[in-house]
């Protein structure tokens, strides 16, 4: 990020900075510095095997890499599992489902890429983090 631009914007050009301005930017990049140290931070992408989400998870990692901020994981959720697929409907979806997964290795490569299936209730509790962990790990 153009600090500079930023600072230029809130003072209308001027150039010098206050003491809580700089105090802000040295926040700012310390925090910046963590998000681009892998060993620290994981940044992830959870996206559903559509093309929308996906294209707008791909244009988030670029800018987020134009800061050198890695993208690292991403996740695939909802995912239809093929023996789920017994009706027309869910074997359309599935069939569509699978395009993207594929789709998700070239838009994001070097990405550790998870897929989580869809599952008949709503993932909330350890209990359940814990059954998902069991699935995709």
């Amino acid at each position: 990020m153009d600090w500079g631009k930023q600072l230029q914007l809130k003072a209308g050009q001027s150039t010098e900075i206050s003491e809580g301005d700089r105090l802000q930017k040295e926040r700012f990049d310390r925090v910046v510095n963590v998000m681009k140290d892998p060993a620290a931070t994981t940044f992830s992408f959870v996206v559903y095997p559509e093309k929308t989400p996906i294209v707008e998870s791909q244009r988030a990692a670029q800018e987020l890499a134009s800061f050198g901020i890695p993208t690292q994981l991403v996740v695939a959720n909802l995912v239809i599992p093929e023996e789920q697929a017994v009706t027309p409907f869910f074997q359309n979806r599935h069939k569509m489902q699978q395009k993207y997964l594929a789709e998700i290795s070239s838009h994001f490569p070097g990405t550790v890429q998870l897929q989580v299936p869809m599952y008949a209730r709503e993932i909330k509790g350890l209990a359940m983090l814990g059954e998902i962990a069991a699935t995709i790990f």
